[in-house]
């Protein structure tokens, strides 16, 4: 017969061992879960700075490159921007940019060229090309941590974004201008002193287009039609992410509700057919819809009308710069002068452009 064995003598002991090395073991593989998560979320803190200090890299690049966009296309080559490498910004973080035009082959002569965005052939439109406009440019940008290491690389692309096309008339409608009872003028050859060279007086867009202006036009009477429609559509949203003032229109827009200085110049976005009596600023007007000028008008800069333009009732208007409606010149009466100034035009075209990002990836 088998003896049974009935001593149990340590057995509490073992028992107690084993819950104790799994305990050990738990909790070792939880300090370990805790570390490795520890590391994760610091990795992942770092890679966000990081991150964020190379996308710093990719907004400061354009406006390190605009200053340049009049380099020769021989001298890009020898042009290499660095950015803040020295660790200043305030999460501990530093980024290297580099700046540069993007370069191809041109496949009609082989010859490695600086593409550029313009417009070449006169159609108020820009395109890729290789001779015109401010050269395409590529932000190579880097974010690491000072003290713990990592690298971000972002790469993106921009094009030059202007905010409107430069006129090439000091009065420029779709097709129609009547303007028999005027005692001003409209001049294309620029303001006395300035730069300019002579553009239009008035331009249409559509054949047939009836012009009748009784003022004054330049030495040179030039009333042409454009090569191409100017493009107000494109210009719109360029106009409603960079204005300054926006305004819904009415049929009497307080004059004091458009406030602007030769010191302050705005960029005025006004929504729907419109009206209003005295007007006086310096800046980007536009107006998306028609718009009656009534009473004194004392404007430099430029008037873009996407519908039709008025000007009539009593006093004075002046405009230095330039005026373009979409529709046409239902009324010009009175004292009107119309003056093409390319200086003040210029100084707005320079101050509020930019560049547009085309393409961005992390590399």
């Amino acid at each position: 017969m088998f003896k049974i064995l009935n001593n149990e003598k340590g057995y509490a002991i073992v028992v107690a061992i084993c819950v104790l090395a799994i305990l050990t073991l738990g909790g070792a593989s939880m300090i370990q879960m805790s570390i490795t998560e520890q590391r994760i979320s610091t990795n992942h803190q770092i890679h966000k700075m990081n991150f964020y200090a190379a996308e710093s890299g990719i907004a400061v690049g354009p406006l390190w490159a605009s200053a340049e966009v009049n380099y020769p296309e021989s001298e890009w080559s020898n042009i290499n921007f660095v950015g803040n490498s020295d660790g200043s910004l305030s999460n501990g973080t530093a980024y290297d940019f580099n700046v540069y035009p993007i370069t191809l082959v041109d496949p009609s002569d082989g010859n490695i060229k600086v593409l550029r965005y313009g417009d070449v052939d006169g159609d108020y439109l820009n395109e890729i090309n290789y001779t015109t406009g401010p050269p395409l440019i590529k932000v190579i940008s880097d974010g690491t941590h000072v003290g713990r290491g990592g690298l971000v690389r972002i790469e993106a692309s921009f094009i030059f974004s202007p905010i409107f096309m430069m006129p090439d008339a000091a009065l420029r409608v779709n097709s129609n201008v009547n303007g028999n009872g005027v005692s001003g003028s409209i001049l294309g050859e620029g303001e006395v002193g300035s730069t300019c060279g002579p553009v239009a007086d008035i331009m249409y867009d559509i054949a047939g287009g009836t012009i009748e202006y009784g003022g004054d036009l330049g030495d040179n009477p030039l009333i042409v039609q454009s090569s191409g429609m100017y493009p107000i559509p494109l210009i719109k949203p360029v106009i409603l992410k960079r204005a300054t003032m926006k305004i819904v229109g009415s049929n009497n827009i307080d004059e004091g509700a458009i406030v602007t200085s030769s010191e302050n110049p705005g960029v005025i976005y006004i929504s729907g057919d419109s009206k209003t009596t005295n007007l006086s600023g310096h800046g980007i007007l536009f107006v998306d819809g028609n718009f009656e000028f009534a009473g004194s008008l004392d404007w430099i800069g430029i008037i873009i009308v996407s519908g039709n333009i008025t000007l009539s009732g009593g006093g004075t208007k002046t405009i230095y710069g330039a005026v373009i409606a979409g529709g046409d010149a239902v009324a010009i009466n009175g004292g009107v002068d119309i003056v093409y100034d390319c200086d003040a035009l210029s100084e707005l075209h320079d101050n509020f452009s930019g560049y547009r990002m085309t393409t961005w990836r992390q590399i």
